[in-house]
Order: C-alpha cells, then structure tokens, then sequence
C-alpha cells in the first residue's frame, strides 16, 4: 500500500486523509504538493500556468475548503472574468504568514 499510494496521491489521500498544508519548525504554513488537488507547487490549482494575470493569497475562504476546486473564488474569476488566476491561498493562512513568508 505504500507503494500504490507513492505512485498514486489519490490513494494516499484516502489512506491517510493528505492535509493541505504543514507546518515548518518555525510553525510557518507551507504548502503540500502531495495533496490529490494541489498542483506541483503545492496550492490548490490544477497546473502551474506559464503566465497569469492575477495571483491571490488568503485563508480557507480564498482557497474554498468546503466547496470543490472548480466553484472556488479562484475558479469563479477565470470562468466570469475570462483571465488566468493563481491561488496561492491556504487554510490557516493569514496576512501574518505572508509577511514570515516573504523571505521564502
């Protein structure tokens, strides 16, 4: 089984419920490229684009924790407004982390 879930995130995802994010020694948030949603940068897209027009940072609301990565606030933006958005938004994220981030 874990082997299956090395290859496959979804079945480790189901194994041991994969959380969106952790946490560093210094209780930064940081993003888990692990998760079955997550693109390979760790947020909640479903591939790091080559350009986009705008990025958004934020908590669980921004990053839509109860509601599915297609009807989330990123989503909503690039099918109403027709451009190329890139969540960077986490649950527990704060304006705070952004700024421990920052020399990241």
């Amino acid at each position: 089984m874990q082997f299956l879930s090395f290859l496959f995130p979804q079945v480790e995802f189901v194994l041991s419920k994969v959380k969106p994010v952790s946490y560093d020694d210094k209780g930064r948030v940081l993003p888990n490229p692990r998760h079955p949603e997550h693109d390979r940068l760790g947020f909640r897209n479903e591939a790091v684009p080559e350009e986009i027009d705008l990025l958004l940072m934020g908590d669980s609301q921004v990053y839509g924790t109860s509601v599915a990565r297609e009807e989330n606030f990123a989503a909503q933006l690039e099918s109403n407004c027709g451009i190329e958005v890139y969540n960077m938004a986490l649950p527990s994220y704060s304006p705070p982390y952004d700024l421990l981030n920052c020399d990241r």
